[in-house]
């Protein structure tokens, strides 16, 4: 694989190797919010402070943007997640504990939080 180049290239390398190494990174991208709405913005704004190895229910996120009634709304607005890893749908199950869904499968969504869990 090529060295990356450019700025965008290096820093998510640089989220990815660290996250993968530890189970977390300090690395901030920078995220092209084109074509995203208001309400995953806030969606997917509100994963990022979920700190790795912790986790949140669908209703719990819907709860913290202020959009109580939004749970499926906020299922919908994680399965459209096109920053993967970096804003961790991956962090948030279902009320009744269940991993819900995710695009890349679920045994990614567990093999992730496991990955975190073994690292915190």
């Amino acid at each position: 694989m090529p060295p990356p180049r450019g700025p965008v290239e290096k820093a998510t390398y640089k989220f990815l190797k660290e996250y993968f190494r530890t189970g977390r990174s300090r690395a901030k991208l920078r995220l092209d919010w084109t074509g995203i709405t208001p309400f995953e913005k806030n969606v997917y704004k509100a994963l990022l402070r979920i700190p790795p190895g912790q986790i949140l229910t669908y209703r719990e996120v819907a709860r913290k943007i202020k959009k109580p009634g939004a749970s499926r709304a906020v299922g919908s607005a994680l399965h459209k997640n096109p920053f993967l890893i970096y804003v961790p749908c991956h962090r948030v199950l279902c009320s009744d504990g269940k991993l819900g869904g995710f695009g890349p499968g679920l045994w990614m969504k567990k093999w992730l939080l496991t990955h975190e869990l073994k690292k915190v």
